[in-house]
């Protein structure tokens, strides 16, 4: 069954939070066994916490949205417009997949649902600890952008300062017109190919037309 994009509403944002303590214990496995700025260690507790994600559920120009298969949640996918310069569009703020459903393919489709939902400038960064997140976005943005993307080095200042990983990518902003499968490429070329010949043909008849009328108006002056 495919994964889809479940959009979240501020009543989800106890369970998402909720959520996201499996996401930070997931990240443990790469960030945990490199000192860094953040701490990895298991709380006393035994309850790993994330940053507090309610901005995404309050603020308009944050996204949040469940990642679901069938009635199932699978993880959840959060994006901001908090890019390293002003004319990014699009940033991932956090992304996650159940345990149970990694490996499956199924991050692959949701990465590509939220880059064909929300075109524009992206950027996607990764922590330099957490090379199963690099892997994970290298792949996606590769197949999504057939290469097209640049990848550099940042200095992130929030929440402390830290280095990441960033991608970068443009993609194109949708139609004016939705084109559906029935409606392919080729019937589209075909139709303006046509469209563009009526219009040689209704250019050439102006042309004819206007040599008739000149034509007519020097027969009018001959005196026979």
């Amino acid at each position: 069954m495919d994964p889809i994009l479940v959009k979240a509403t501020l009543e989800d944002y106890p369970t998402m939070q909720n959520m996201a303590r499996f996401y930070v214990y997931d990240m443990s496995r790469y960030c945990g066994r490199v000192p860094g700025v953040f701490d990895w260690s298991c709380p006393e507790n035994g309850l790993y916490e994330c940053v507090d994600l309610q901005l995404y559920f309050i603020e308009p120009n944050r996204h949040a949205f469940y990642v679901k298969v069938g009635t199932e949640k699978a993880g959840f996918a959060l994006i901001n417009k908090l890019g390293t310069t002003p004319d990014v569009d699009w940033n991932i703020g956090e992304f996650f997949v159940l345990a149970k459903f990694q490996d499956s393919g199924i991050g692959q489709q949701i990465a590509k649902q939220l880059f064909e939902k929300f075109p524009g400038v992206w950027e996607v960064a990764a922590m330099l600890e957490n090379t199963g997140a690099y892997k994970f976005w290298h792949k996606a943005i590769t197949r999504y952008t057939g290469g097209s993307f640049t990848e550099k080095q940042t200095t992130i200042q929030k929440p402390e300062p830290h280095s990441m990983l960033v991608f970068r990518f443009e993609l194109p902003y949708p139609k004016t017109v939705s084109v559906h499968a029935p409606f392919s490429c080729q019937r589209v070329r075909a139709v303006l190919s046509k469209l563009q010949t009526k219009s040689k043909l209704r250019t050439k008849w102006l042309l004819v037309s206007n040599r008739i009328s000149v034509i007519g108006v020097h027969l009018n002056r001959i005196t026979f």
